[in-house]
């Protein structure tokens, strides 16, 4: 195969991506919305059109891949390499999301993939309130409060403890598309959760690995009693073992797996929920 050519990628060569890696309305959207908060949006080429693509954010201190993605037909021919062998080879830090299968592990220990961390897609059916009220706790122990601006801030702070994300792009996507809410003891943020219409939780994250159940259990009341949703889906870090034991409580099922890749760090994924693959 000849080396193919790589270009700026149009909004066409990224919605016909976004429509090919996504599953469902909410998450097309969602590709689509963090592809155009990217900073480098690359296509590689044949004469029969686009071959693969890489959506990169520089989201300091490292970069993070939304999406490097070669057409199985095209693989193992030098497309990822000419794509992003740069890229990668000259980032501090990168993290991003890569499949399971050998090919996607391969490519990136080419550029020292030196943590790699399963992640769990799981949907099922929301439970009823009486549970989730039961699992929040005794009264008064948390406040609940709708996410806005003045909570940035504490939400920040959490992500930086925890090693997590260190800017606001995630935040104002999910705003855009949903609601979210701060779990408060005290004057102590004890987390922070967004969620929209179509039961998509994330991201998540809390200050102890304890306060997992009662945030969930907030999502899933306020989604079920405010929107009117009876249906969820998570992704949770195989680390997070209190997520993903609450999630199989409330007969939540697997529905796949993927990885999440990095050079460096991945952060403290124990209190952590991610939103989707490509902007987890």
């Amino acid at each position: 195969m000849t080396s193919p050519r790589i270009g700026i990628a149009d909004e066409s060569d990224i919605a016909r991506f976004a429509a090919e890696r996504t599953r469902d309305e909410t998450s097309r959207q969602s590709y689509l919305a963090a592809s155009m908060r990217a900073t480098t949006r690359l296509c590689a080429y044949d004469e029969n059109g686009a071959l693969g693509v890489l959506i990169v954010r520089d989201s300091s201190p490292h970069m993070e891949i939304i999406d490097l993605f070669v057409h199985p037909s095209a693989r193992n021919s030098g497309v990822g390499r000419a794509l992003a062998g740069d890229l990668l080879s000259d980032a501090t830090h990168w993290i991003g999301t890569c499949g399971l299968d050998a090919s996607s592990q391969a490519f990136l220990a080419k550029f020292d993939a030196r943590e790699t961390a399963l992640v769990h897609v799981l949907a099922g059916e929301i439970p009823k309130d009486d549970r989730l009220l039961a699992e929040i706790g005794i009264d008064g122990e948390f406040e609940a409060r709708h996410i806005s601006p003045s909570h940035r801030d504490a939400m920040g702070d959490l992500d930086r403890f925890a090693g997590g994300r260190q800017d606001g792009w995630l935040y104002d996507m999910r705003d855009e598309q949903g609601a979210g809410i701060t779990l408060w003891r005290g004057n102590e943020c004890a987390g922070y959760a967004y969620f929209d219409s179509t039961g998509q939780i994330g991201p998540l994250r809390v200050s102890s690995p304890s306060y997992t159940a009662p945030m969930l259990a907030y999502c899933m009341h306020t989604l079920r009693s405010m929107l009117g949703v009876t249906w969820a889906r998570v992704n949770v870090p195989a680390a997070n073992t209190r997520a993903l034991r609450v999630a199989l409580r409330y007969g939540m099922r697997l529905d796949r797996s993927f990885a999440r890749a990095s050079n460096r760090t991945l952060g403290e994924l124990a209190t952590y929920v991610g939103f989707l693959p490509f902007a987890f």
